[in-house]
């Protein structure tokens, strides 16, 4: 259902993932994992060859392009259906809780 759902959502609104996005997102994921580390201007060429090498390796963009794209469906979605914070009692919060688990019986 999900991918059905998703398809029409990705057809219908052209979301797309442009090859900058998934460079972008390589960067970003070597930044995370090197956060310590000072990734500096002298770095650049390497960075730069890593993605390149990255960008090469088909399955890699496919799974990265599928995350970005899912990513575009939810954030699409959040604008469609906004959502509301409602406080309540930890006591209601059980309360509605059990009767979801009674309606489906999970």
């Amino acid at each position: 259902k999900w991918t059905l759902i998703s398809g029409k959502i990705i057809q219908d609104q052209n979301l797309q993932v442009t090859t900058e996005e998934l460079r972008e997102d390589i960067k970003s994921e070597l930044r995370k994992y090197f956060q310590n580390m000072s990734l500096g201007s002298t770095d650049s060429e390497w960075l730069d060859d890593y993605v390149n090498r990255v960008m090469k390796d088909k399955k890699s963009v496919e799974q990265r392009a599928d995350r970005i794209v899912t990513q575009k469906v939810f954030d699409w979605a959040r604008t469609q259906f906004p959502v509301k914070d409602v406080e309540i009692s930890q006591e209601d919060f059980r309360k509605k809780l059990s009767e979801h688990y009674e309606q489906h019986h999970h």
